[in-house]
């Protein structure tokens, strides 16, 4: 029983501490053209022009649990046509959510500072938990 709570007095000093230099430290800032961030962006963009158009031809490429599903789904049709309407349908529906995640990139690509502010400021209030429950 002690040491968990000295165990949750050390983790909330620590998540404490983190924040703070979080929220302080601008240096590491998540900003797309300054600090360490934008100067591996722009590393990257030099290399690879044109590469958010090429990484996602490629990442079209990967295995995917869901698309393998589909495949099952459509070689349980029975016949080619049947499996190719069945394996359209899933394209179709997989439309919508991929258009929601590239516009969520979007929004939270333009508000990046203020959500790393934000999510400082619950790593901050959790550490004060964790430091309050230890003493106490």
């Amino acid at each position: 029983m002690g040491l968990h709570r000295v165990a949750a007095a050390v983790a909330g000093a620590a998540l404490v501490a983190s924040a703070l230099a979080g929220l302080f430290k601008s240096r590491w800032s998540l900003e797309p053209h300054g600090g360490w961030f934008g100067s591996v962006t722009r590393r990257f963009q030099q290399r690879l022009p044109g590469h958010p158009y090429f990484v996602g031809l490629v990442l079209g490429l990967l295995p995917c649990g869901l698309i393998y599903t589909a495949v099952v789904g459509a070689v349980a049709r029975g016949s080619a046509i049947g499996g190719a309407e069945a394996l359209l349908l899933f394209g179709v529906g997989t439309v919508p959510a991929l258009f929601g995640v590239a516009l969520a990139n979007e929004v939270l690509f333009t508000r990046r500072p203020a959500i790393h502010r934000l999510s400082q400021v619950f790593v901050l209030v959790m550490g004060l938990w964790y430091l309050w429950s230890g003493l106490v």
